[in-house]
């Protein structure tokens, strides 16, 4: 009698087991719909829980083109959910792409980013900043976030760098490049701060800090290169007057 209870056990956890494994993404993807947010629009879905790929995905108008995640089983064990995801295609410079590795603690609901790479048009992260000169750019920002980990409001732990690649801008005379501008990201009480230095073509050195919902406060100074177009020298001149330094004060 006791050996038969124990297979019938044996037999109902190794068919869930089996059920949990092979359970196709688009069914758990629909179980998951009613706590995910409304606006998050999701494309076809394919393979299973662990590994699986989505084939576009658009939030708040921010648009997606495919991504793909494995689930790390062992970590359940350990009360870990560990994901790997790639999105986007690094290809399309004027889609969002990039890498993160996802840990999230099943216990503590701690979560955190590792080895994280975003790769965004630059022209989309500039339109969400109420900049006081209005810029036409081509280009690509890039984040390199080794670690982040969420705390209130946005950070409890924060490490990377940001760099622009392959930036044009528009001026009257047509289209002109720039050199890459590098920044460092880290975490200023529970706020992204955003650190540039002036050692670029613009002269270009920021403060910044997003501490809050459309709570963003920067400051610092630009100085563009004699060697710049003289419609940069111009547009710059709408900042105000130049001081003892020749920069021009940036405040937003």
């Amino acid at each position: 009698m006791k050996k038969t209870i124990f297979l019938v056990i044996l037999f109902m956890v190794s068919w869930l087991f089996f059920i949990v494994c092979l359970m196709p993404a688009h069914i758990a993807v629909s179980a998951a719909q009613p706590y995910l947010p409304k606006q998050l629009q999701i494309g076809d879905v394919s393979g299973t829980l662990w590994q699986g790929r989505v084939s576009e995905l658009l939030y708040q108008g921010t648009y997606i083109q495919g991504a793909d995640w494995q689930l790390s089983g062992g970590s359940l064990l350990l009360g870990q959910a560990k994901l790997a995801v790639t999105f986007g295609d690094a290809k399309q410079a004027q889609l969002l792409s990039g890498k993160s590795e996802i840990n999230y603690g099943l216990f503590n609901a701690q979560l955190t980013l590792s080895n994280t790479l975003l790769r965004a048009p630059l022209q989309t992260v500039i339109s969400q900043l109420q900049l006081p000169l209005p810029i036409n750019v081509k280009g690509r920002l890039l984040a390199d976030i080794p670690s982040y980990q969420l705390g209130a409001p946005y950070c409890e732990l924060l490490q990377g760098d940001l760099m622009t690649q392959n930036v044009s801008v528009q001026g009257t005379s047509g289209w002109f490049s720039l050199d890459a501008i590098l920044g460092e990201v880290s975490c200023q009480e529970g706020g992204v701060a955003l650190k540039i230095e002036p050692d670029n073509e613009l002269g270009l050195e920021l403060n910044a800090l997003l501490s809050g919902p459309n709570q963003l406060t920067a400051s610092g100074f630009v100085k563009p290169a004699e060697s710049l177009p003289r419609d940069v020298h111009n547009a710059v001149k709408f900042l105000g007057r130049a001081d003892a330094q020749g920069r021009y004060t940036l405040r937003f």
